[in-house]
């Protein structure tokens, strides 16, 4: 089973989430709303989150099968970077997940633990992949309380999103078909790049995408 990311499984292990700041963010969840980019990312930072408009068409991957529903609406600089990253990294992921690529550079978006969970569960796939779409919207990009990085609130729509075996076969167990609420924490590294760092899960279909 696939863990750790946003995978087509539960979270592996325990962790905790840190506290939002919401008074830093003001932003509500707007359909199709588009943030601001304000400002290119910060020197160095990954060429795998890019530059210009964030919004959810130009986040969104149809190739992929990957669509983003809606983003928060007024973020400033920081934030719009911080959620593009964010946004490299599900998208990065999801690649991993569908299409076994990109484990070899995965370590552009995501970092500590994290990254080493995602690798762990990359070895263990036995041949596994899954099968698009998937839906996500975020609602919230929130600075922490200690100051040491930003929360993502999203939900992930995994309701139409199906898995095969090494040999193609389907396999899918419908208990992953779910609406699944997620808090990702994006940490900037001494280069200056937002990666995703921790990421936890609610209870499932306790949130929608819209």
């Amino acid at each position: 089973m696939l863990a750790g990311c946003s995978s087509s499984s539960p979270k592996g292990g325990s962790t905790t989430v840190p506290p939002l700041n919401t008074a830093a963010s003001g932003a509500s969840t707007s359909t199709g709303a588009t943030a601001s980019a304000g400002a290119s990312a910060s020197p160095g930072a990954s060429s795998a989150a890019g530059t210009g408009p964030v919004t959810p068409e130009s986040m969104s991957d149809p190739d992929l099968g990957y669509t983003v529903v809606s983003i928060p609406a007024n973020l400033d600089p920081t934030q719009t970077e911080v959620l593009r990253a964010y946004f490299a990294y599900e998208r990065a992921t999801w690649r991993l997940w569908f299409r076994n690529e990109g484990l070899d550079t995965m370590d552009t978006v995501a970092t500590g633990q994290l990254l080493t969970e995602i690798k762990h569960n990359a070895a263990k796939t036995n041949g596994q992949l899954s099968r698009p779409p998937v839906r996500i919207s975020v609602s919230e990009v929130s600075a922490s309380e200690d100051g040491n990085g930003y929360a993502i609130a999203a939900c992930l729509d995994k309701t139409q999103m199906t898995t095969v075996d090494a040999q193609g076969n389907d396999n899918t167990n419908p208990k992953i078909q779910i609406y699944k609420p997620i808090i990702a924490f994006m940490t900037q590294g001494t280069d200056g790049t937002w990666r995703a760092s921790q990421e936890d899960s609610g209870t499932p279909n306790t949130c929608s995408v819209n």
